[in-house]
Protein backbone atom coordinates (compact mmCIF):
# COMPACT_ATOMS: atom_id res chain seq x y z
CA UNK A 1 0.00 0.00 0.00
CA UNK A 2 1.69 3.21 -1.17
CA UNK A 3 0.72 6.65 0.02
CA UNK A 4 1.49 10.02 -1.51
CA UNK A 5 1.47 13.29 0.37
CA UNK A 6 -0.53 16.18 -0.98
CA UNK A 7 -2.42 19.13 0.54
CA UNK A 8 -2.12 17.49 3.92
CA UNK A 9 -3.70 14.20 2.85
CA UNK A 10 -2.37 10.72 2.33
CA UNK A 11 -3.63 9.38 -0.96
CA UNK A 12 -3.88 5.63 -1.30
CA UNK A 13 -2.96 4.45 -4.79
CA UNK A 14 -4.41 1.00 -4.19
CA UNK A 15 -8.05 1.09 -5.26
CA UNK A 16 -10.02 -1.66 -3.58
CA UNK A 17 -12.88 -3.14 -5.60
CA UNK A 18 -16.25 -1.56 -4.98
CA UNK A 19 -18.32 -3.56 -2.57
CA UNK A 20 -15.28 -4.38 -0.45
CA UNK A 21 -15.01 -2.85 3.00
CA UNK A 22 -12.33 -0.19 2.49
CA UNK A 23 -12.40 1.22 6.01
CA UNK A 24 -8.72 1.04 6.84
CA UNK A 25 -7.62 4.15 4.95
CA UNK A 26 -7.55 7.26 7.14
CA UNK A 27 -6.87 10.36 5.07
CA UNK A 28 -6.44 13.85 6.48
CA UNK A 29 -8.62 15.16 5.15
CA UNK A 30 -29.18 38.18 -12.72
CA UNK A 31 -30.78 37.10 -15.31
CA UNK A 32 -34.43 37.95 -14.38
CA UNK A 33 -37.16 35.50 -15.23
CA UNK A 34 -40.07 35.98 -17.61
CA UNK A 35 -43.46 36.82 -16.10
CA UNK A 36 -45.54 39.96 -15.78
CA UNK A 37 -45.58 41.61 -12.41
CA UNK A 38 -48.49 43.43 -10.81
CA UNK A 39 -47.92 46.51 -12.99
CA UNK A 40 -47.85 44.52 -16.19
CA UNK A 41 -44.12 44.97 -16.69
CA UNK A 42 -42.00 41.98 -17.65
CA UNK A 43 -38.41 41.37 -16.61
CA UNK A 44 -35.85 40.39 -19.22
CA UNK A 45 -36.85 37.22 -21.07
CA UNK A 46 -36.00 33.73 -19.97
CA UNK A 47 -38.67 31.10 -20.07
CA UNK A 48 -38.60 28.74 -17.10
CA UNK A 49 -41.14 25.97 -16.96
CA UNK A 50 -44.06 26.38 -14.53
CA UNK A 51 -43.54 25.43 -10.92
CA UNK A 52 -44.52 21.84 -10.39
CA UNK A 53 -44.10 21.26 -6.65
CA UNK A 54 -47.83 20.93 -5.99
CA UNK A 55 -48.77 21.79 -2.39
CA UNK A 56 -52.21 20.32 -3.06
CA UNK A 57 -50.90 16.96 -4.23
CA UNK A 58 -53.72 15.18 -2.41
CA UNK A 59 -56.29 16.70 -4.77
CA UNK A 60 -54.67 15.23 -7.86
CA UNK A 61 -55.50 11.88 -9.40
CA UNK A 62 -54.34 9.07 -7.06
CA UNK A 63 -51.88 7.57 -9.54
CA UNK A 64 -49.96 10.85 -9.69
CA UNK A 65 -50.24 12.03 -6.08
CA UNK A 66 -46.93 12.54 -4.34
CA UNK A 67 -48.33 12.77 -0.80
CA UNK A 68 -51.58 13.32 1.05
CA UNK A 69 -50.42 15.89 3.63
CA UNK A 70 -48.77 19.04 2.24
CA UNK A 71 -46.80 19.85 5.40
CA UNK A 72 -43.95 17.40 4.96
CA UNK A 73 -40.20 17.54 4.53
CA UNK A 74 -40.33 16.55 0.86
CA UNK A 75 -42.55 19.44 -0.23
CA UNK A 76 -40.32 21.92 -2.06
CA UNK A 77 -42.67 24.80 -1.28
CA UNK A 78 -40.86 24.99 2.06
CA UNK A 79 -38.27 26.89 0.03
CA UNK A 80 -40.39 30.02 0.34
CA UNK A 81 -39.38 30.07 4.01
CA UNK A 82 -35.84 30.68 2.74
CA UNK A 83 -36.80 34.11 1.39
CA UNK A 84 -33.96 35.97 3.20
CA UNK A 85 -31.44 33.54 1.69
CA UNK A 86 -33.11 33.93 -1.72
CA UNK A 87 -32.79 37.72 -1.48
CA UNK A 88 -29.15 37.39 -0.46
CA UNK A 89 -28.43 35.29 -3.54
CA UNK A 90 -30.19 37.71 -5.90
CA UNK A 91 -28.50 40.77 -4.40
CA UNK A 92 -25.15 38.93 -4.35
CA UNK A 93 -24.85 39.21 -0.57
CA UNK A 94 -24.84 35.55 0.37
CA UNK A 95 -25.88 34.52 3.86
CA UNK A 96 -24.36 31.47 5.56
CA UNK A 97 -25.77 28.31 3.96
CA UNK A 98 -28.82 26.78 5.60
CA UNK A 99 -27.41 23.27 5.36
CA UNK A 100 -24.01 21.62 5.23
CA UNK A 101 -23.79 18.46 3.16
CA UNK A 102 -20.77 16.65 4.53
CA UNK A 103 -19.10 13.62 2.98
CA UNK A 104 -16.80 12.33 5.77
CA UNK A 105 -15.50 9.47 3.63
CA UNK A 106 -15.20 8.35 0.03
CA UNK A 107 -15.53 4.72 1.04
CA UNK A 108 -18.55 2.52 0.40
CA UNK A 109 -19.38 -1.12 1.13
CA UNK A 110 -21.81 -1.67 -1.76
CA UNK A 111 -21.87 -0.65 -5.44
CA UNK A 112 -25.29 0.56 -6.64
CA UNK A 113 -25.90 0.26 -10.38
CA UNK A 114 -27.12 3.87 -10.52
CA UNK A 115 -24.53 5.40 -8.18
CA UNK A 116 -24.30 9.14 -8.87
CA UNK A 117 -20.90 9.20 -7.18
CA UNK A 118 -19.22 7.23 -9.96
CA UNK A 119 -16.70 10.04 -10.42
CA UNK A 120 -15.64 9.48 -6.81
CA UNK A 121 -15.86 5.75 -6.17
CA UNK A 122 -14.49 4.64 -9.54
CA UNK A 123 -11.41 6.88 -9.67
CA UNK A 124 -8.23 6.12 -7.77
CA UNK A 125 -7.51 9.79 -7.03
CA UNK A 126 -10.77 10.07 -5.07
CA UNK A 127 -11.79 6.70 -3.69
CA UNK A 128 -10.62 5.97 -0.16
CA UNK A 129 -10.28 9.55 1.03
CA UNK A 130 -11.40 10.07 4.60
CA UNK A 131 -11.32 13.16 6.79
CA UNK A 132 -9.50 12.79 10.05
CA UNK A 133 -11.87 12.81 12.99
CA UNK A 134 -10.15 15.93 14.30
CA UNK A 135 -10.81 17.82 11.09
CA UNK A 136 -14.39 16.56 10.82
CA UNK A 137 -15.16 17.90 14.29
CA UNK A 138 -13.38 21.20 13.59
CA UNK A 139 -15.33 21.58 10.36
CA UNK A 140 -18.70 20.88 11.99
CA UNK A 141 -17.91 23.21 14.88
CA UNK A 142 -16.94 26.06 12.56
CA UNK A 143 -19.99 25.63 10.34
CA UNK A 144 -22.34 25.56 13.32
CA UNK A 145 -20.80 28.72 14.77
CA UNK A 146 -21.00 30.40 11.33
CA UNK A 147 -24.76 29.91 11.23
CA UNK A 148 -25.38 26.61 9.40
CA UNK A 149 -28.56 25.11 10.83
CA UNK A 150 -28.73 21.60 9.39
CA UNK A 151 -26.03 18.99 8.76
CA UNK A 152 -26.58 16.13 6.34
CA UNK A 153 -24.03 13.32 6.45
CA UNK A 154 -24.18 11.58 3.10
CA UNK A 155 -21.77 11.47 0.27
CA UNK A 156 -19.64 9.76 -2.25
CA UNK A 157 -19.36 6.94 0.27
CA UNK A 158 -21.45 5.86 3.23
CA UNK A 159 -20.97 8.26 6.16
CA UNK A 160 -21.53 5.58 8.80
CA UNK A 161 -18.20 4.04 7.76
CA UNK A 162 -16.43 7.03 9.30
CA UNK A 163 -15.85 6.46 13.03
CA UNK A 164 -15.88 10.19 13.75
CA UNK A 165 -19.38 10.79 12.42
CA UNK A 166 -20.97 9.52 15.63
CA UNK A 167 -18.99 12.02 17.68
CA UNK A 168 -19.90 14.77 15.21
CA UNK A 169 -23.61 14.10 15.78
CA UNK A 170 -23.16 14.83 19.48
CA UNK A 171 -21.13 17.99 18.84
CA UNK A 172 -23.75 19.37 16.48
CA UNK A 173 -26.56 18.62 18.92
CA UNK A 174 -24.64 20.31 21.73
CA UNK A 175 -24.42 23.44 19.55
CA UNK A 176 -28.19 23.49 19.12
CA UNK A 177 -28.19 22.43 15.47
CA UNK A 178 -29.81 19.48 13.70
CA UNK A 179 -28.30 16.53 11.85
CA UNK A 180 -29.46 13.91 9.38
CA UNK A 181 -27.95 10.81 7.81
CA UNK A 182 -28.43 9.25 4.39
CA UNK A 183 -27.04 5.73 4.57
CA UNK A 184 -27.43 2.19 3.30
CA UNK A 185 -28.01 1.23 6.93
CA UNK A 186 -25.55 -1.65 7.08
CA UNK A 187 -23.26 -0.17 9.73
CA UNK A 188 -25.95 1.02 12.18
CA UNK A 189 -25.67 -2.38 13.75
CA UNK A 190 -24.87 -1.73 17.41
CA UNK A 191 -27.11 -0.42 20.15
CA UNK A 192 -24.73 2.48 20.80
CA UNK A 193 -24.72 3.60 17.16
CA UNK A 194 -28.49 3.33 16.96
CA UNK A 195 -28.85 5.44 20.07
CA UNK A 196 -26.44 8.10 18.78
CA UNK A 197 -28.23 8.21 15.43
CA UNK A 198 -31.73 8.44 16.87
CA UNK A 199 -30.88 10.96 19.57
CA UNK A 200 -28.65 13.04 17.30
CA UNK A 201 -30.68 13.20 14.10
CA UNK A 202 -33.85 14.98 13.00
CA UNK A 203 -34.23 12.36 10.28
CA UNK A 204 -32.49 9.29 8.91
CA UNK A 205 -32.93 7.98 5.37
CA UNK A 206 -32.16 4.29 4.81
CA UNK A 207 -31.58 3.48 1.14
CA UNK A 208 -33.07 0.01 0.70
CA UNK A 209 -34.10 0.30 -2.97
CA UNK A 210 -35.49 -3.25 -3.27
CA UNK A 211 -38.33 -5.39 -2.03
CA UNK A 212 -36.47 -8.71 -2.06
CA UNK A 213 -33.07 -10.00 -1.03
CA UNK A 214 -32.29 -11.19 -4.55
CA UNK A 215 -32.97 -7.88 -6.26
CA UNK A 216 -31.03 -6.02 -3.56
CA UNK A 217 -27.97 -8.22 -4.06
CA UNK A 218 -28.15 -7.80 -7.83
CA UNK A 219 -28.54 -4.01 -7.99
CA UNK A 220 -26.09 -3.36 -5.13
CA UNK A 221 -23.55 -5.97 -6.30
CA UNK A 222 -23.31 -7.45 -2.83
CA UNK A 223 -24.51 -10.30 -0.64
CA UNK A 224 -28.17 -11.05 0.09
CA UNK A 225 -27.17 -11.11 3.75
CA UNK A 226 -26.79 -7.35 3.76
CA UNK A 227 -30.47 -6.95 2.92
CA UNK A 228 -31.36 -8.95 6.01
CA UNK A 229 -28.90 -6.92 8.11
CA UNK A 230 -30.49 -3.64 7.04
CA UNK A 231 -34.02 -4.85 7.77
CA UNK A 232 -33.03 -5.95 11.26
CA UNK A 233 -31.07 -2.74 11.89
CA UNK A 234 -34.06 -0.61 10.91
CA UNK A 235 -36.43 -2.73 12.94
CA UNK A 236 -34.22 -2.26 16.01
CA UNK A 237 -33.95 1.50 15.38
CA UNK A 238 -37.72 1.85 15.18
CA UNK A 239 -38.14 -0.01 18.46
CA UNK A 240 -35.52 2.18 20.15
CA UNK A 241 -37.07 5.35 18.74
CA UNK A 242 -40.44 4.38 20.19
CA UNK A 243 -38.89 3.65 23.56
CA UNK A 244 -36.96 6.92 23.77
CA UNK A 245 -39.62 9.14 22.19
CA UNK A 246 -36.91 10.97 20.23
CA UNK A 247 -38.19 13.12 17.36
CA UNK A 248 -36.29 11.35 14.62
CA UNK A 249 -38.13 10.59 11.40
CA UNK A 250 -36.85 7.31 9.94
CA UNK A 251 -37.57 6.65 6.28
CA UNK A 252 -37.02 3.72 3.97
CA UNK A 253 -35.80 5.29 0.73
CA UNK A 254 -36.38 3.77 -2.69
CA UNK A 255 -34.62 5.05 -5.80
CA UNK A 256 -36.75 3.95 -8.74
CA UNK A 257 -34.70 2.50 -11.60
CA UNK A 258 -35.61 0.16 -14.50
CA UNK A 259 -33.81 -2.61 -12.60
CA UNK A 260 -36.05 -2.37 -9.53
CA UNK A 261 -39.23 -0.61 -10.68
CA UNK A 262 -41.22 -3.84 -10.27
CA UNK A 263 -40.65 -4.05 -6.49
CA UNK A 264 -41.81 -0.64 -5.24
CA UNK A 265 -44.95 -2.04 -3.65
CA UNK A 266 -43.10 -4.95 -2.04
CA UNK A 267 -40.60 -2.55 -0.46
CA UNK A 268 -43.41 -0.32 0.76
CA UNK A 269 -45.16 -3.31 2.32
CA UNK A 270 -41.92 -4.30 4.03
CA UNK A 271 -41.46 -0.77 5.38
CA UNK A 272 -45.00 -0.87 6.76
CA UNK A 273 -44.41 -4.25 8.41
CA UNK A 274 -41.17 -3.07 10.01
CA UNK A 275 -42.98 -0.08 11.47
CA UNK A 276 -41.13 2.68 9.61
CA UNK A 277 -43.14 5.93 9.65
CA UNK A 278 -42.08 7.05 6.16
CA UNK A 279 -41.60 5.39 2.79
CA UNK A 280 -39.93 7.69 0.25
CA UNK A 281 -39.70 6.77 -3.44
CA UNK A 282 -38.29 8.90 -6.24
CA UNK A 283 -36.65 8.29 -9.64
CA UNK A 284 -32.92 7.69 -9.91
CA UNK A 285 -31.04 10.36 -11.86
CA UNK A 286 -28.77 9.46 -14.74
CA UNK A 287 -28.53 12.14 -17.44
CA UNK A 288 -25.40 14.32 -17.41
CA UNK A 289 -23.82 12.18 -14.67
CA UNK A 290 -20.33 10.86 -15.31
CA UNK A 291 -20.30 7.07 -15.57
CA UNK A 292 -24.05 6.93 -16.24
CA UNK A 293 -25.54 9.40 -18.71
CA UNK A 294 -28.28 7.39 -20.39
CA UNK A 295 -31.93 8.41 -20.50
CA UNK A 296 -33.68 5.86 -18.30
CA UNK A 297 -36.80 4.26 -19.71
CA UNK A 298 -39.39 3.55 -17.04
CA UNK A 299 -42.58 1.54 -17.24
CA UNK A 300 -44.69 4.48 -16.12
CA UNK A 301 -47.93 2.52 -15.86
CA UNK A 302 -46.25 -0.02 -13.59
CA UNK A 303 -44.60 2.67 -11.47
CA UNK A 304 -47.73 4.78 -11.07
CA UNK A 305 -49.91 1.77 -10.33
CA UNK A 306 -47.59 0.68 -7.51
CA UNK A 307 -47.22 4.16 -6.04
CA UNK A 308 -51.00 4.56 -6.04
CA UNK A 309 -51.28 1.25 -4.19
CA UNK A 310 -48.64 2.44 -1.72
CA UNK A 311 -50.60 5.63 -1.06
CA UNK A 312 -53.63 3.55 -0.12
CA UNK A 313 -51.58 1.79 2.59
CA UNK A 314 -51.17 4.99 4.57
CA UNK A 315 -52.29 5.32 8.17
CA UNK A 316 -51.79 8.06 10.74
CA UNK A 317 -48.46 6.41 11.59
CA UNK A 318 -47.30 5.44 8.09
CA UNK A 319 -46.89 7.97 5.28
CA UNK A 320 -45.84 7.47 1.66
CA UNK A 321 -44.04 10.02 -0.49
CA UNK A 322 -43.77 9.35 -4.22
CA UNK A 323 -41.69 12.38 -5.13
CA UNK A 324 -41.66 13.14 -8.86
CA UNK A 325 -42.04 16.91 -9.12
CA UNK A 326 -38.33 17.42 -9.85
CA UNK A 327 -38.59 15.29 -13.00
CA UNK A 328 -40.59 15.38 -16.22
CA UNK A 329 -43.62 13.22 -16.98
CA UNK A 330 -41.42 10.22 -17.84
CA UNK A 331 -39.33 10.74 -14.67
CA UNK A 332 -36.34 12.03 -16.60
CA UNK A 333 -34.28 15.21 -16.54
CA UNK A 334 -35.90 18.64 -16.46
CA UNK A 335 -34.68 21.94 -15.12
CA UNK A 336 -37.20 24.75 -15.62
CA UNK A 337 -34.89 27.58 -14.57
CA UNK A 338 -32.49 29.78 -16.52
CA UNK A 339 -29.39 29.81 -14.28
CA UNK A 340 -27.83 28.34 -11.15
CA UNK A 341 -29.46 30.19 -8.28
CA UNK A 342 -30.02 27.84 -5.37
CA UNK A 343 -26.62 26.21 -4.82
CA UNK A 344 -25.61 28.60 -1.96
CA UNK A 345 -28.44 27.25 0.18
CA UNK A 346 -26.08 24.37 0.98
CA UNK A 347 -22.32 24.03 1.33
CA UNK A 348 -20.96 20.76 -0.05
CA UNK A 349 -17.85 19.59 1.83
CA UNK A 350 -16.01 16.61 0.39
CA UNK A 351 -13.84 14.00 2.06
CA UNK A 352 -11.01 15.22 -0.17
CA UNK A 353 -10.88 18.62 1.54
CA UNK A 354 -12.67 20.54 -1.21
CA UNK A 355 -15.85 22.61 -1.14
CA UNK A 356 -17.94 21.98 -4.25
CA UNK A 357 -20.51 24.26 -5.86
CA UNK A 358 -23.41 21.97 -5.05
CA UNK A 359 -24.41 18.48 -3.95
CA UNK A 360 -24.99 17.35 -7.54
CA UNK A 361 -21.41 18.12 -8.61
CA UNK A 362 -19.61 16.68 -5.57
CA UNK A 363 -16.28 15.18 -6.57
CA UNK A 364 -16.02 17.03 -9.91
CA UNK A 365 -12.83 19.15 -10.12
CA UNK A 366 -14.56 21.61 -12.45
CA UNK A 367 -16.95 22.63 -9.67
CA UNK A 368 -14.51 23.33 -6.83
CA UNK A 369 -15.07 26.60 -4.96
CA UNK A 370 -12.17 26.27 -2.51
CA UNK A 371 -10.85 24.24 0.42
CA UNK A 372 -12.21 23.48 3.87
CA UNK A 373 -9.00 21.60 4.85
CA UNK A 374 -6.90 22.24 6.88
CA UNK A 375 -8.57 25.43 8.15
CA UNK A 376 -12.39 25.54 7.81
CA UNK A 377 -12.42 29.31 8.48
CA UNK A 378 -10.84 29.81 5.05
CA UNK A 379 -14.32 29.14 3.67
CA UNK A 380 -15.17 32.73 4.54
CA UNK A 381 -12.56 33.93 2.04
CA UNK A 382 -14.43 32.55 -0.96
CA UNK A 383 -18.05 32.12 0.16
CA UNK A 384 -20.08 34.94 -1.40
CA UNK A 385 -16.98 36.44 -3.02
CA UNK A 386 -17.17 37.98 -6.51
CA UNK A 387 -15.55 34.79 -7.81
CA UNK A 388 -18.26 32.67 -6.17
CA UNK A 389 -21.01 34.88 -7.59
CA UNK A 390 -19.52 34.71 -11.07
CA UNK A 391 -19.08 30.94 -10.77
CA UNK A 392 -22.84 30.55 -10.37
CA UNK A 393 -23.51 32.79 -13.36
CA UNK A 394 -21.16 30.72 -15.51
CA UNK A 395 -22.82 27.37 -14.78
CA UNK A 396 -24.40 25.95 -17.94
CA UNK A 397 -27.67 24.56 -16.63
CA UNK A 398 -28.28 22.36 -19.67
CA UNK A 399 -25.13 20.40 -18.82
CA UNK A 400 -26.21 19.77 -15.23
CA UNK A 401 -27.79 16.56 -13.95
CA UNK A 402 -31.15 16.57 -12.21
CA UNK A 403 -30.93 19.52 -9.83
CA UNK A 404 -31.60 18.69 -6.20
CA UNK A 405 -32.65 22.30 -5.62
CA UNK A 406 -34.21 22.99 -9.01
CA UNK A 407 -37.57 23.97 -7.58
CA UNK A 408 -35.83 26.45 -5.29
CA UNK A 409 -34.15 27.98 -8.35
CA UNK A 410 -37.57 28.34 -9.95
CA UNK A 411 -38.88 30.01 -6.81
CA UNK A 412 -36.02 32.50 -6.85
CA UNK A 413 -36.70 33.39 -10.47
CA UNK A 414 -40.45 33.75 -9.98
CA UNK A 415 -40.92 34.91 -6.38
CA UNK A 416 -37.83 37.09 -5.89
CA UNK A 417 -36.57 38.22 -9.30
CA UNK A 418 -39.97 38.36 -10.99
CA UNK A 419 -42.10 39.12 -7.87
CA UNK A 420 -44.80 37.02 -9.53
CA UNK A 421 -46.43 36.36 -6.15
CA UNK A 422 -46.65 40.05 -5.10
CA UNK A 423 -44.72 39.40 -1.91
CA UNK A 424 -45.67 42.71 -0.29
CA UNK A 425 -49.38 41.85 -0.30
CA UNK A 426 -50.35 39.11 2.20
Amino acid sequence: MVFHEGIGYKFNTRTAPLGADRTDQEVSPLTPATGANKNGKKPQPAVPEPLTADPDAATREPERAEWTEPYNSFNSWKGLMYYPEYQGIVTEKFLPPIEASIDPTYVCNIDCVWCNSWRILHKSEKVGHKMTTEHLLNLCGFLADWGVRGFCFAGGGDPTLHPGMWEALKLIKDKGKQSSIITNGIEIRTEERRRLAIEGCRWIGISLDAGTRETYARIKKTSVKKFDMIVENVRAMIEMQKQTGARCEIAIKYLIHPSNEHEILQACQLAYEIGVPHFHARPAASENIEGLGEVLKFNMDLVNEQLAACMKMQTKDFKVFGVRHKFNETMNLKHGFSRCWAAPLTIQCGADGYVYNCVDWRGDPNYVLGMHYPDPSKILEFWGSPKHVQFLKDVVVDKCPRCTYGIYAQQIEHAVVGDDMCVNFP
